[in-house]
């Protein structure tokens, strides 16, 4: 997979007036959680009380995803909307030290891209969840995980089609395509039985 050339982030095009001290900002910035923040344990409690199990940060993941679904090669981010710069109105540049905040953004967002394109080479669907669409961006995650549950039966997916290569969606088509294989060996067999009779009546 080639990797898509980075483009740097014009975070000064988005430069925002920032009205709290310089001291306050320091404070603000150094109390900043980088895991296990509010917004994480938000989606965490939503996801695992929909019934999905996952585990937490692994370092063996690109990224070290804040949320990981083996079973469903699924890799969740709560990305807060200034660190990753999501371009919302969270995303609002300090008026000091600008230099320092708009490198140290730009590095985190192409973090972020090479981190989605080596989870997207390893076959694992990534999901991201903004700070500021938070509750919706989690019940559309739940919703994307209800898909993917519904495919899967035994850690495996179910329902496979093998005349047309595609899964059914129901247990109700599943069902119907067994009856109709098992009419169809029917028949095979019956044809075999005739061309047997057949046979043994020539020799005699």
């Amino acid at each position: 997979m080639m990797m898509e050339k980075l483009k740097p982030l014009p975070v000064l095009l988005k430069m925002m007036a920032d009205n709290v001290s310089p001291t306050e900002r320091s404070r603000t910035m150094a109390a900043v959680k980088s895991k296990n923040t509010s917004c994480e344990l938000r989606v965490r409690r939503a996801v695992h009380m929909a019934g999905f199990r996952f585990r937490l940060h692994r370092k063996d993941i690109p990224g070290k995803p804040d949320i990981l679904l083996p079973k469903y090669r699924m890799a969740v981010f709560v990305h807060g909307c200034f660190w990753h710069w999501h371009g919302c109105k969270r995303s609002r540049m300090p008026s000091t030290n600008v230099e320092y905040w708009t490198s140290k953004i730009n590095r985190n967002v192409t973090r972020d891209q090479i981190n989605r394109q080596s989870l997207d080479s390893l076959g694992w669907e990534c999901f991201v969840v903004w700070e500021c669409e938070l509750s919706s961006a989690t019940d559309a995650l739940i919703e994307r995980l209800d898909s993917l549950r519904g495919s899967l039966w035994g850690g495996r997916l179910r329902f496979f089609d093998h005349q047309t290569g595609s899964y059914l969606r129901t247990l109700r088509e599943s069902e119907a395509a067994h009856e109709e294989i098992q009419a169809a060996l029917q028949e095979s067999e019956a044809e075999k039985e005739r061309l047997r009779v057949e046979i043994r009546r020539l020799q005699e």
